[in-house]
């Protein structure tokens, strides 16, 4: 019996072994690296100055530490969920903030790579792997978030293409977003199955952006604000950019949050100061530099 699953849990005849294989430990090992040399240091400038960290994340991007779920075929690692939380973990260790903004871009391709065609894939997730285009979900509004039955914005069909009208809010990464992945009514009586899901690029004609919101916390990431919101008004696509049909959206949706409920519990637990699960080891951290290089740290207590 392999000695290291006796450190693993048991869940009835099964074995679960928590230890990381060594491609894993490496990639995490990178990604803490990364954390103390680029992002720590210029972590609190961030968060004062609200400025976002276009050029580090650039840097991550470069080192192949951001969108690793991207599958190898359209120019990814084609890893999955625990790579990509081992790899956030360490980039919120260095700023929360930074791992919100540097990510946001993975789970606007999640419904590219859940539902998209192979044209579609090979058009917007190579943008993203090989020019490194950055991308916003743009699916919460003033009055639908958790509840995306409830959203307003529509899309009606005219010809080749669609008429997409609504607003969006609290839009992560849409200030610097190159693509939207952009959830809207088709059919606004048939309920959750009456959504489609579009790619809307950012110099589309009637797409508009509101001023930064100000954040409480994690304030390198750029956030849109509900008061300006972001503007989708009776802006004209082509049927090629929808990536989901009608029907099939909801069901293709599903696995989308799956993902972002990964993320999002992810970063509860590491947080920096904006939470306090393991949180604690950012505190400890910080704290134990401070008694070790602060003057009155010589004096016994």
């Amino acid at each position: 019996m392999n000695p290291n699953r006796l450190k693993g849990a048991a869940l009835g005849n099964i074995m679960v072994d928590f230890q990381l294989d060594e491609m894993q430990t490496m990639l995490k090992e990178l990604a803490h690296e990364f954390a103390v040399d680029e992002i720590r240091p210029k972590a609190e400038h961030w968060d004062e100055e609200s400025v976002y960290p276009i050029e580090t994340i650039r840097q991550a991007h470069e080192m192949g530490l951001l969108n690793l779920h991207i599958p190898e075929a359209y120019g990814g690692a084609g890893l999955g969920s625990l790579e990509e939380v081992l790899v956030n973990e360490e980039l919120a260790w260095g700023d929360p903030g930074f791992a919100t903004a540097a990510y946001a871009t993975a789970l606007a391709c999640a419904p590219i790579i859940t539902g998209a065609t192979e044209e579609q894939k090979n058009i917007w997730l190579r943008k993203v792997t090989e020019e490194g285009a950055l991308a916003s979900y743009a699916i919460t509004e003033p009055g639908a978030g958790s509840d995306v039955a409830a959203l307003k914005t529509t899309a009606i069909s005219d010809g080749d293409e669609y008429v997409l009208n609504g607003s969006k809010m609290w839009i992560t990464g849409a200030g610097y977003a190159d693509f939207f992945f952009v959830l809207a009514k088709t059919d606004p009586n048939a309920g959750y199955r009456g959504m489609s899901g579009f790619i809307v690029e950012k110099d589309t004609p009637g797409f508009t952006l509101g001023k930064k919101e100000t954040n409480m916390g994690q304030r390198c990431s750029d956030t849109r604000s509900p008061v300006t919101q972001v503007g989708i008004t009776f802006i004209r696509i082509l049927l090629f950019y929808c990536i989901w049909q009608l029907k099939e959206c909801f069901h293709l949706l599903l696995p989308v949050f799956h993902i972002g409920i990964v993320f999002f519990i992810q970063r509860i637990c590491k947080d920096g100061e904006a939470h306090c699960c393991v949180a604690s080891t950012t505190c400890i951290s910080l704290g134990c530099n401070f008694c070790l290089t602060s003057p009155s740290s010589a004096k016994v207590l």
